[in-house]
């Protein structure tokens, strides 16, 4: 597990350094010859997709989900533990619908062959990697909410 959660991490870093580069080359292209990068804003837009969604899983597996911990100095520790099993099975229900939205939106955009932008890129790809990640994501959220409960971390927002 950890060893695809490297690889994930290591993935949506490269995919951040390439959307960078690729905005810098854009706009050095712009504006010293006046020639912008052909297709720049769609790769970045890949690149994204990327990094959002190569994240999800990582991000969801570290518990490092932006949160506030608003109800934690009224709830006792077994009322956490049960907020947190809550939360992470809300999770993975939202998680799991988004997944099939996006797996028919997929399907309906391979069909119709949509494209994006100048390199004709089709957004089928993205949608279903999209789909595997948000789905990968509900599964994890699932285990984590029959996992032991996590550490207790205090103060308001984490």
């Amino acid at each position: 597990m950890r060893t695809v959660l490297a690889w994930l991490d290591t993935l949506a870093a490269l995919a951040l350094l390439g959307m960078m580069a690729l905005v810098v080359a854009d706009v050095a292209g712009r504006y010293v010859i006046g020639r912008p990068l052909p297709g720049a804003i769609e790769l970045v837009q890949y690149a994204m997709v990327l990094v959002v969604f190569t994240g999800l899983p990582v991000v969801t597996h570290r518990r490092k989900h932006i949160s506030l911990g608003m109800l934690d100095r009224w709830l006792g520790n077994s009322a956490r533990v049960w907020h947190q099993r809550l939360l992470d099975l809300s999770s993975a229900v939202v998680l799991a619908v988004m997944a099939w939205i996006l797996f028919n939106a997929a399907g309906v955009a391979r069909d119709q062959g949509d494209v994006i932008g100048y390199l004709n890129l089709p957004v089928y790809p993205a949608a279903y990697f999209m789909v595997l990640m948000s789905a990968v994501t509900a599964m994890l959220c699932l285990v984590l909410t029959l996992a032991p409960p996590p550490e207790p971390t205090g103060g308001a927002a984490h």
